[in-house]
């Protein structure tokens, strides 16, 4: 009995934290640096990855940033260089990644997923 409880609570806290729609930055032609407030657009994913785009032509470049609705298998940027352009263009698949820095960043609630998740099962292994 206490192993069904365990796996139901699991399962539960599991699909609570999978089912969360990523938040990513959203923009076309973004001033660059790039500066994140509260008031910064984002835009919700829910099945596909953040995303950032980079393309310079005559020494200038336009950046935009969003979501592209197919889910990038890993974090990845590409590089590709067509007549005189060069495109840039990084996926990742955490909330808020595709801004300003490199990093990507965690979400709080994720972690706190993981917290629950973890205390769940160490309390009831000790039953």
């Amino acid at each position: 009995m206490t192993s069904s409880v365990i796996y139901i609570i699991l399962g539960s806290y599991i699909a609570v934290c999978t089912v969360l729609a990523l938040d990513c930055y959203e923009c076309t032609a973004c001033v660059e640096p790039f500066e994140v407030n509260d008031d910064t657009p984002k835009t919700e994913c829910n099945d596909g990855s953040c995303i950032k785009i980079n393309v310079t032509l005559k020494n200038n470049v336009i950046v935009s940033r969003g979501c592209t609705p197919a889910k990038a298998e890993k974090e990845q940027c590409v590089r590709r260089e067509e007549a005189g352009s060069v495109t840039e263009t990084c996926y990742c698949n955490s909330d808020s990644c595709n801004g300003a820095t490199h990093k990507t960043m965690t979400s709080p609630i994720f972690v706190a997923c993981g917290v629950l998740i973890f205390t769940t099962f160490t309390f009831f292994t000790h039953l």
